[in-house]
């Protein structure tokens, strides 16, 4: 059962991942760009992208401000786990 539910929250975590990544580039931003609008640098934003630095909730809404999307773009996926 731990090692089911380990499974679905890195599936599920890879898709956010994917997600935040996508919204930055339809959103035409370069990291540096994103990064910059969300009050850090740019590998901050790199480090976030690749699930090296975990992103919290409100850093999440920060995001989608930033990328012109509802939060529930990053979240829609998880719900369905």
């Amino acid at each position: 059962m731990v090692k089911l539910l380990e499974d679905q929250y890195k599936l599920a975590y890879t898709e956010f991942l994917r997600r935040l990544r996508d919204a930055r580039i339809r959103q035409g931003l370069t990291q540096t760009q994103a990064a910059t609008q969300a009050g850090h640098d740019q590998y901050w934003l790199s480090r976030c992208e690749t699930g090296a630095r975990r992103v919290d909730v409100v850093e999440a809404l920060i995001f989608a401000r930033i990328y012109n999307k509802p939060y529930s773009y990053f979240t829609r996926y998880l719900i369905d786990l």
